[in-house]
């Protein structure tokens, strides 16, 4: 593969982890058989702002901090999957966090990530 640190292999699932970086993408894509590669999808990887930022956590002073937004949107798509017709595709909501920019993963839950608010400017 050219240029896998343009790239990230992601399981297609819910919680996040269990992603594969820059060299790993090849040594995991040359190792899985084709029933794992199914379970996965290569997408290119964004290359976000980076903004300097204070982040708050509880029990401890604020530390300045370079960052990198995410927004993440919360939905549902309810169809047929026999005849291809969609239900309803809905948009309902969204939440805003911020990261460590030299991170490649890194959560909310792992101790990493913050909640944000977005600043449209």
């Amino acid at each position: 593969m050219e240029r896998p640190k343009n790239y990230v292999l992601k399981p297609n699932r819910e919680c996040g982890g269990h992603n594969y970086f820059d060299e790993k993408i090849t040594e995991a894509l040359q190792k899985f058989t084709q029933k794992e590669k199914a379970a996965y999808i290569l997408k290119q990887k964004l290359r976000p702002m980076t903004v300097e930022n204070y982040t708050l956590r509880p029990l401890a002073e604020p530390q300045k901090a370079s960052l990198v937004p995410e927004l993440g949107v919360y939905g549902f798509l309810l169809g047929n999957e026999v005849d291809g017709t969609v239900l309803a595709n809905v948009q309902q909501g969204y939440h805003f966090r911020s990261k460590l920019a030299h991170l490649n993963e890194g959560g909310i839950g792992a101790g990493l990530g913050v909640y944000d608010t977005a600043y449209l400017f």
